[in-house]
């Protein structure tokens, strides 16, 4: 198991279960995002501008994902410190992925939107991409 920056925590020199506090800091980023993706997937001009060059949606997906799998290992990895790093940065990578699976069957129901297996893969690639950034971050800061 890794070590993990300690937090404000239950445990001796913070390295205890996490208070409510430090979860909810560690979740709003990661909360906060997913409401504009949310809120930008509701756009139907948006969809018009990123979609005029081809696969620049892709590229635009893969980088929405890749911060969004980060933030959700970061907030993972703070929620549950105890646990194995491999094990909550997996949950973090599927829970970007499921967020991403369930954007695009909302933005199904979004005049001029449709919803593409295409954007889940990209949606994939960078949930995983943003979850081994953040592992590679979080080991050089924390030794």
């Amino acid at each position: 198991m890794s070590e993990h920056a300690p937090l404000g925590g239950g445990g001796e020199r913070g390295h205890g279960p996490p208070s409510r506090r430090d979860v909810l800091r560690a979740w709003a980023p990661a909360v906060a995002y997913m409401g504009l993706i949310f809120g930008l997937s509701s756009m139907h001009l948006q969809a018009q501008i990123i979609e005029q060059l081809p696969f620049r949606d892709k590229l635009v997906h893969t980088i929405e994902y890749a911060v969004l799998g980060g933030l959700c290992a970061y907030a993972t990895r703070r929620t549950w410190p105890l646990h194995a790093a491999l094990r909550t940065s997996l949950l973090g990578a599927f829970l970007a992925v499921a967020f991403g699976v369930s954007d695009e069957i909302h933005q199904s129901f979004v005049p001029g939107r449709n919803a593409d297996v295409n954007d889940i893969l990209a949606d994939v690639l960078g949930a995983s991409l943003g979850v081994l950034v953040a592992a590679y971050w979080e080991r050089r800061h924390t030794r």
